[in-house]
């Protein structure tokens, strides 16, 4: 692989992980044209739970591997060590 394909690969600071990932969903939403209600929708999530996770808030592994299928992404786990 030629380094980090999609944005959800792009996420490398563990310390800031949580506002860096909601900036990425964030600005995968922007850039597909999309509202937050329609990607809310997409998710079957509540538009406020995509705020919170675009702002950087605490929400489950479902809801995040939710988000990022309704924006065509997927997750992709590396330990530490990696």
């Amino acid at each position: 692989m030629n380094g980090p394909s999609t944005w959800a690969e792009r996420m490398t600071s563990h310390d800031d992980a949580h506002e860096t990932l909601g900036n990425r969903i964030k600005a995968a939403r922007l850039e597909q044209g999309r509202t937050q209600l329609d990607v809310a929708e997409s998710a079957c999530v509540t538009t406020r739970t995509l705020i919170k996770l675009e702002n950087g808030g605490n929400v489950t592994m479902h809801t995040l591997s939710a988000v990022a299928n309704a924006l065509g992404g997927r997750l992709v786990w590396r330990s530490h060590h990696d």
